[in-house]
C-alpha cells in the first residue's frame, strides 16, 4: 500500500519536464556565423544573387550545449526569401567535432521559436519548434 501512495505521489507531484527558450539574435556571434556562412557558402552566395529576390541573407544564431560535452552546438536561423517560405525559414543545427569539422545534424524549417527541453534522447536535448508543433528527437545521428 506504502508503495502505491508514493508512486502515486511522484506522479502528482513530479515536475514537468523544463525546457528553456532560446532566442537567436542576429548581432554578434561573429565566429559562429563564419562557420555557417562557410558550411553554406554556395546556397548564401545563390540566394544573395538571384536578382528576384531583395537584400542579403542573414544568419541569427544561438549556442547551447546540447549534448553534454561541454561544447556548444550551433543552432543557425538562414533569413532571405529564398530560404523561407510559408513554413517558416530555414534553420540549422551544427555539433562540433574533434577535428575541428562541424557536422550538420539537423536541417529544420521554423518560424523561429525554438525550446530546448531538459529531456534527453540518445544524449541529446529534445527540440521544440513553433510552441510545441513541431517536436524533434535526437535518432540515428540526426534530429528527426
Amino acid at each position: 500500500m506504502k508503495i502505491i501512495v508514493f508512486i502515486i505521489y511522484i506522479v502528482a507531484f513530479a515536475p514537468m519536464v523544463a525546457s528553456d527558450t532560446v532566442t537567436l539574435n542576429d548581432m554578434g556571434y561573429s565566429v559562429e556565423k563564419e562557420i555557417v556562412a562557410r558550411i553554406y557558402h554556395k546556397e548564401i552566395v545563390e540566394a544573395d544573387s538571384m536578382a528576384s529576390l531583395s537584400g542579403a541573407s542573414i544568419i541569427a544564431i544561438a549556442t547551447i550545449d546540447l549534448n553534454r560535452d561541454g561544447k556548444n552546438e550551433i543552432i543557425a536561423n538562414i533569413r532571405h526569401s529564398y530560404w523561407c517560405g510559408s513554413h517558416g525559414c530555414k534553420l540549422v543545427i551544427l555539433t562540433p567535432k574533434p577535428n575541428g569539422i562541424w557536422d550538420e545534424i539537423a536541417s529544420l524549417i521554423s518560424h523561429g521559436e525554438i525550446e530546448v527541453s531538459n529531456d534527453y534522447v540518445n544524449d541529446y536535448k529534445t527540440i521544440v519548434l513553433d510552441k510545441g508543433n513541431k517536436i524533434w528527437t535526437f535518432i540515428n545521428g540526426e534530429y528527426q
